[in-house]
């Protein structure tokens, strides 16, 4: 799980910005009692995570020290006209998103209380995927993108500060799905907060016009809109 989340949330940058992933370099720093079987484990997962993203794991090195460290360097190419920057929000455009939000937070939750989260919320914690099936699609209509690494209120802020703009999200037409409101009545927590402010949901948040919004629904692509593009308050 720890091999194939540390794959996945590099290669969720790459997405964010309509990148395909190439090479990866890991280094790692292990603690001189490390069993051999959980190296061999690590490896397998990223293994895994590499084949379905299309990653060459072409290297690094290791090393001894007393934490436990993994340190990854992934490479990737983006055809100019295809580059997503945080910077390229404009005013009149659609906030959307992927995918439901809060599923990462809300397993987390219920582990740290002792209870056993849905195999939904497990997932998407402990063995995340990423969203490079859609942002080769994505990419081309998009004005900004970032992917929801720390929470969709944090993002939010990323895309405003560097496209100076404003932006407006209406809490209700936040994806959350059925799992992250049972895990929140069962600890008495609030679904939005674990969609706002969770993180490591690796969806995309994307600015977009409605004739783009609606020429990636006709190419299969779901996206949720939770928001517009204002301009700076």
């Amino acid at each position: 799980q720890i091999g194939i989340k540390s794959v996945a949330c590099n290669v969720s940058d790459i997405a964010a910005m309509g990148g395909k992933p190439t090479f990866m370099f890991v280094s790692f720093a292990l603690k001189p009692d490390t069993e051999i079987e959980w190296v061999e484990a690590l490896y397998q997962g990223m293994g895994d995570a590499c084949r379905r993203y299309g990653v060459v794991l072409a290297g690094g090195d290791t090393t001894h020290s007393e934490v436990i460290t993994i340190s990854i360097t992934l490479l990737g190419r983006v055809a100019p006209d295809h580059l997503c920057l945080r910077s390229q929000a404009r005013p009149g455009q659609l906030l959307c998103v992927t995918g439901p939000l809060g599923g990462s937070a809300a397993g987390l939750a219920m582990l740290m209380a002792g209870l056993n989260p849905s195999a939904y919320l497990k997932t998407k914690h402990l063995a995340p995927e990423c969203r490079l099936d859609v942002s080769p699609l994505i990419a081309p209509e998009a004005g900004a993108m970032i992917d929801i690494s720390d929470g969709l209120a944090a993002e939010v802020n990323h895309i405003c500060d560097q496209s100076e703009t404003g932006a407006e999200i209406i809490l209700a037409d936040i994806p959350i799905h059925s799992s992250v409101i049972d895990a929140a009545r069962s600890i008495g927590e609030d679904p939005h907060a674990f969609a706002l402010s969770g993180g490591e949901d690796f969806e995309l948040l994307l600015s977009i016009s409605q004739q783009g919004k609606r020429r990636l629904e006709e190419k299969g692509v779901s996206l949720t809109t939770v928001g517009v593009v204002t301009e700076a308050a």
